[in-house]
């Protein structure tokens, strides 16, 4: 598993028995977690499935754990129980490799419209964010519009309420296509809020995060033109156009700058099994409904 900064939630089991493979063990104190840095959800002594001693952990991997520079950082979550504040047992429930984003933008000074979509891929129904910058050279940005094309077939818009700008005041309306093979299309007006504001000039300035999440019937792959745009028009405080029906750039999972966005789309067959010879039996711990369940494996 590789997680990134725009995709940084890991999922660890891990399965509390007696030494000798019996499921009913007394239930421990306490649960420690340990090997990164980051929120841990799940992960508590209530969780663990008194029957057959299964328990999950959620780590969402703090910024911090992420490499600077190009490369990956590797990461070991540990689990260790505890009776009486005492460790009884510990195990690493998962690996994985920190993988740092690297930077992409336009050139300085230039003026144009840039997406960027997740650089990891995503499970059908998954939610993610595309976020929209604007390159003014050095003009302020005080008026834009812009659309954000999108296929039907492979992506769904979230919704007006997850549209979201700490810089502009945004005015939205959704276009759906005839067909839901062909492009939908979001379009956004912004206003800033502030003439004057620093923010609103220059490279990479806050437009807007947006909020799709990939069709539950979308094909696995990836999808190189599941997105494109256009800044229809920027418009400087002197209400002068200086960007007019200019196709947007993307960044996505491919290096460099692109003419589309890609999304990714994968599914998890089969993700952490967890199997006792003694016992003959297999567990499946994070099948597609959720909910782990006991196999008795025959010779």
């Amino acid at each position: 598993r590789t997680v990134s900064a725009d995709d940084p939630g890991l999922r660890g089991a891990f399965a509390w028995r007696a030494a000798d493979g019996r499921r009913r063990v007394g239930r421990p104190d306490s649960i420690a977690v340990s090997g990164v840095r980051g929120s841990v959800a799940g992960c508590s002594v209530s969780n663990i499935d008194a029957t057959t001693g299964v328990g999950f952990c959620d780590v969402v991997v703090a910024a911090g754990e992420f490499p600077t520079a190009s490369g990956t950082s590797a990461i070991v979550v540990t689990v260790s129980v505890l009776y009486g504040g005492t460790p009884a047992a510990s195990a690493a429930v998962t690996t994985a490799l920190a993988q740092a984003l690297p930077a992409v933008v336009l050139p300085s000074g230039s003026a144009g419209l840039l997406l960027s979509l997740p650089r990891s891929p995503r499970l059908p129904s998954e939610a993610f964010t595309v976020s929209a910058e604007g390159y003014s050279g050095t003009k302020k940005l005080a008026f834009f519009q812009i659309l954000i094309y999108f296929n039907q077939s492979l992506v769904s818009y979230g919704g007006d309420s997850f549209v979201t700008s700490s810089l502009y005041t945004l005015k939205l309306g959704l276009t759906s296509a005839p067909s839901p093979s062909e492009f939908a299309y979001l379009s956004v007006l912004g206003t800033a809020t502030d003439n004057t504001a620093p923010a609103i000039e220059g490279d990479a300035v806050k437009l807007l995060t947006a909020r799709f999440s990939i069709a539950s019937s979308a094909p696995l792959g990836a999808h190189p033109t599941a997105f494109t745009g256009t800044a229809v028009s920027f418009t400087d405080v002197s209400n002068a156009n200086f960007v007019q029906a200019q196709p947007a750039s993307f960044v996505d999972a491919r290096d460099g700058v692109q003419t589309t966005g890609m999304t990714s789309v994968w599914a998890a067959d089969a993700v952490g099994v967890l199997a006792y010879a003694s016992r003959a039996e297999v567990f499946n711990v994070y099948p597609p409904n959720g909910a782990s369940s006991p196999v008795t494996v025959k010779a």
